[in-house]
């Protein structure tokens, strides 16, 4: 899910400054670095740590909000 491959070449999904989340932890946080070589990024996470973590470990973070209460319309 964290990558995408085209006739041998390895592209990443993510980018710095990315919103994910570590799939083992599930702590949230932002990508601060990339790895191209290993397949890694490092995460600052909300905490204020950082971690090195393998691209199978990585989830783009979504969000989820509700709709306005005060809107009438759906579309």
């Amino acid at each position: 899910m964290g990558k995408q491959e085209t006739q041998g070449e390895f592209y990443f999904m993510y980018n710095v400054g990315e919103n994910v989340i570590d799939r083992s932890s599930l702590k949230t946080g932002t990508i601060v670095n990339l790895n191209e070589q290993e397949k890694t990024f490092e995460i600052k996470f909300d905490d204020g740590s950082t971690e090195w973590i393998t691209e199978e470990n990585v989830s783009k973070f979504l969000l989820e909000t509700d709709p306005n209460p005060n809107r009438t319309k759906l579309f």
